[in-house]
């Protein structure tokens, strides 16, 4: 029966095609007979689509397409067995009768209906048992088996080839596609492994699953095993070659520590602690305990004794024989201390080399006439972890700080030109050809000879490249166990290797290997999770399986249209599942997106890809099997779409809104040159008109009449003196006219130059007084040229009268907040109580220049001119204060 085709236990059949579950087109018709048959048994549709179904009880039911059918009954006999072949597939038919009445007197007849003609197979008699039950079952074209009572009959060819008792109650029987017969039982019995048709005859098999029903036994395309029991679900079997031997089969300890060959069919297993145990014919039998720890085994063929090294009960280390026909001596040297770790037999079987414990070198064990002599080696003290004599007499030590030779009894480190020389050397061997194998713990494997090395490490396919133990199958198969699996790897030539390597997920019990030994076609491999027997011929799983994309989050949430997403909808979580049963879910992915060159490995089952761009994407997932190869790619596609700001309307607009706001920055800019245009030209009529107000005519005569009055006294010393003092503000006023700012001590000393002129001319009637705050900064604070002098000036031409007696002018400088503080005061006549329409006294065009000047700095200012007044009111003189932020100088 083909997996798409099936029956319930109503006896319908339906047909699977094209993912959908169909009835079988004539039903209807089987159910005619149904008071003439217990149960559907089996059926098979062949290759012109004619439907065969065997009854219990009726026989086979043979329907054409078009509906035409016939009833194959057992006409000669109503307590046999009618076999019917159809194509490559034998089907059965029983006859229908009562429990009580089935097969009197416990007679079996076996009868077959081939070309139209019934005739007998098999008549036998049987003992009458209480199991009541036959079952029957196609294996192949050539093979047949049938339980009938508590004996298996197999039928090779139409004929009886085996009968075998003490088997009631198959539910199933299959080959695998290697020959390999599969038996399943009900009522708790479990289920039988037959490697071939001739173990099954010579009874050896394996049984395995005891205490379950089984239903059914397939075989699927990874050689794994899918079980299906009645009582407690499904199991699945992965590696079913693989053997393992633990607490469960017998051992007292899980962690084996050591193993070795006693023949082609025996091995001694050393537990670690301390147990030995012979194996013969898959069964463990323990063979002695007497050692707290042990650490190693060492068979020798030639004398048959085991040797054994470990730490006794008592505490001390030894190296002892396991068992003895002979009466043996031991003798070591006196000042010898035995730490025996790692044992070796040399080449020519003569000695037995042995690794000492901690730093106490390598000791020989050499037998001359049943005396056995331990001697520890002169000057070989430290960390010994490898030894390996060579064809000329040399001994190579693997010790903690890398490769030794020893020679002339002397250690000698060899760098033999591979990186990291100084790595611990775990393990070494000698090939037939003279080639040293060395494995290290962290550079992997290094193959010497003749001055030349090759490396192998994980990169080149092993396992990993922390060694611990290396076995020679010949002289083109290595085994090299590690802390990560195993591998075989296959010598070439000198240079080219093929490297396989498995772990647990091939069947080891563990990936700490131990020790490893190749046995006929097994391979042993202790690790510290037990013992695991497996298959020597390992190759490369080229079956994989691409991961199924199962779901998909946005946002941690689910989307219907992912060709559609926001800008913002750009945080996804991709979940995806391999059926890969053969790994037990320890999968490895790796994944990328839009076919980028580096490929992300991960071994969880969800992705998260965050804060993605707007773009087309393109996800891609794939499996790795167990061999390391990678399935076909799983794809997903999605869009995230970009925001408004990155369409190309969205720049549209922002150009347009840009460019409306660039001629209106350029139109104010505009304004601004020209508003800036005309209040340059304003400050240089102002700065013109503080010139002219500087240099006025009325001032420059006063000045020159003075000096003529100077002369005409024939007081030359004054004239020369006022003309000097003249002269100098002439030139001090004409430099500072063309500067855009000057700085306040410049201001002072041109007010200087100007008062003192004014006080020669008058005598004694006019003073003045300068008051500077001591925190103002007089090089560094900047003010307009000009700005302080026309005030002083009107305060002299408009406040001063020629009767008063005494005229003080009073200039003050001070710093309030961020602003400059000037205040000018005089004891003159003071401003006009009503202003007048044109400049005349006290109302000076001086003063209007300046407050323009101020508004045009851009800065706040005040200007305040007020009359000082006595407490009667009187008028005792003017004063003029001036406030704006001092011009800053980058």
């Amino acid at each position: 029966m083909d997996l798409d085709q099936m029956a319930t236990l109503s006896s319908e059949v339906y047909v699977l095609a094209n993912d959908s579950i169909t009835p079988f087109a004539y039903n209807d018709l089987v159910l005619q007979y149904q008071d003439e048959f217990v149960r559907l048994e089996d059926f098979y549709i062949d290759s012109l689509g004619t439907y065969y179904g065997a009854y219990y009880g009726l026989g086979i039911i043979k329907i054409e397409k078009d509906g035409t059918h016939q009833v194959i009954r057992d006409t000669n006999t109503n307590d046999g067995i009618m076999l019917y072949q159809v194509e490559d597939y034998t089907l059965y038919s029983f006859t229908r009768m009562l429990e009580e009445q089935y097969l009197p007197q416990g007679t079996i007849q076996v009868s077959s209906f081939q070309d139209d003609t019934l005739f007998s197979l098999y008549t036998k008699q049987l003992p009458v048992t209480d199991d009541f039950l036959i079952n029957g079952f196609s294996l192949g074209a050539r093979y047949q088996v049938l339980n009938v009572r508590d004996h298996l009959l197999l039928f090779k060819d139409g004929h009886v080839d085996t009968t075998i008792p003490g088997f009631s109650f198959l539910n199933t029987a299959a080959f695998t596609p290697k020959g390999e017969m599969l038996l399943g039982f009900s009522v708790q019995t479990g289920a039988y492994y037959y490697p071939s048709v001739a173990a099954f005859k010579a009874g050896k098999g394996f049984h395995f699953l005891a205490g379950y029903s089984i239903s059914e036994i397939i075989e699927d395309r990874a050689g794994g095993w899918w079980v299906g029991t009645l009582d407690d679900g499904i199991f699945y079997i992965a590696q079913p070659e693989v053997r393992v031997y633990k607490e469960q089969a017998g051992l007292m300890s899980n962690h084996v520590k050591t193993i070795t060959p006693i023949d082609s069919t025996h091995l001694a297993i050393g537990l670690r602690n301390g147990a030995i145990y012979q194996l013969s014919d898959g069964t463990p039998t323990l063979s002695q305990h007497t050692e707290k720890r042990l650490y190693d085994l060492l068979y020798d063929p030639v004398s048959g004794r085991l040797w054994r090294s470990g730490i006794t009960k008592e505490g001390a280390t030894q190296i002892s024989l396991t068992k003895s026909r002979d009466k043996i001596t031991m003798r070591k040297e006196q000042s010898f201390v035995l730490g025996a770790r790692k044992l070796k037999k040399s080449m020519d079987g003569k000695t037995i080399y042995g690794c000492n414990n901690g730093f106490k070198g390598f000791f020989t064990v050499e037998e001359q006439k049943e005396q056995y002599y331990f001697a520890n080696v002169p000057n070989s003290s430290g960390w010994t972890t490898a030894i390996q004599d060579d064809f000329d007499g040399n001994l190579w030590i693997g010790r903690n700080d890398g490769l030794y030779q020893y020679a002339n009894e002397q250690l000698q480190f060899m760098d033999l030109g591979y990186p990291n020389p100084q790595t611990r050397v775990e393990a070494i061997h000698l090939l037939a050809d003279s080639t040293l194998v060395i494995g290290t713990k962290g550079e992997g494997i290094i193959f010497w000879k003749a001055g030349q090395y090759t490396q192998l490490k994980k990169e080149h396919g092993l396992a990993a490249n922390e060694v611990e133990v290396i076995q020679v199958a010949g002289q083109d198969r290595i085994w090299v166990g590690t802390l990560e699996g195993i591998s075989k790897v296959q010598c070439s030539n000198d240079t080219l290797f093929d490297v396989v390597s498995f772990n647990n997920r091939h069947g080891l019990i563990s990936n700490e290997v131990n020790d490893i030994v190749e046995l006929g076609n097994q391979l042993w491999v202790a690790t510290t999770q037990g013992l695991s027997r497996l298959s020597k011929e390992v190759a490369p799983d080229s079956l994989t399986f691409p991961p199924i994309i199962d779901e998909v989050l946005v946002n941690n949430e689910r989307v219907s249209d992912l060709n559609d997403l926001t800008h913002q909808a750009n945080n996804l979580q991709i979940s995806f599942k391999s059926l890969d049963y053969c790994q037990n879910s320890a999968i490895t992915y790796r994944y990328r997106l839009n076919g980028a060159p580096n490929w992300q490995r991960t071994s969880s089952t969800s992705v998260n890809l965050l804060a993605l761009n707007p773009n087309a994407y393109t996800f891609e997932v794939q499996a790795q099997n167990r061999s390391g190869s990678w399935s076909a790619s799983s794809q997903l596609e999605f869009r995230i779409g970009a925001p408004f700001w990155q369409h190309a309307w969205f720049w549209i607009t922002v150009a347009g809104v840009l460019l409306s706001f660039v001629f209106q920055w350029i139109n104010r800019k505009n304004k601004a040159l020209q508003q800036q245009l005309q209040t340059d030209q304003e400050m240089n009529q102002l700065r013109q008109q503080a010139l002219q107000a500087q240099m006025n005519p009325h001032f420059i005569f006063n000045c020159l009449n003075a000096i003529q009055g100077f002369i005409a006294d024939g007081d030359s010393v004054s004239s020369t003196r006022y003309l000097s003092k003249f002269s100098n503000l002439i030139r001090t006023v004409l430099h500072i006219s063309n500067l855009p700012q000057i700085s306040l001590e410049q201001e002072l000393s041109m007010l200087e130059q100007y008062l003192e002129l004014e006080q020669m001319r008058f005598g004694g009637q006019l003073r003045y007084q300068f008051l500077v705050d001591e925190h103002l900064d007089q090089l560094d604070t900047y003010l307009p040229p000009l700005l302080v002098q026309p005030i002083v000036e009107n305060s002299i031409i408009h406040g001063f009268s020629e009767t008063q007696a005494d005229y003080l002018i009073q200039l003050k400088f001070e710093q309030a907040a961020e602003q400059i503080k000037i205040t000018i005061t005089d004891n003159g006549s003071g401003f006009p109580l009503e202003p007048t329409p044109f400049p005349t006294k006290h109302q000076p065009f001086g003063l209007h220049v300046i407050q323009r000047r101020l508004q045009l700095m851009h800065s706040a200012y005040t200007m305040e001119t007020t009359n000082r007044t006595t407490p009667s009111g009187k008028i005792k003189g003017a004063q003029v204060t001036l406030s704006f932020e001092p011009i800053l100088i980058p």
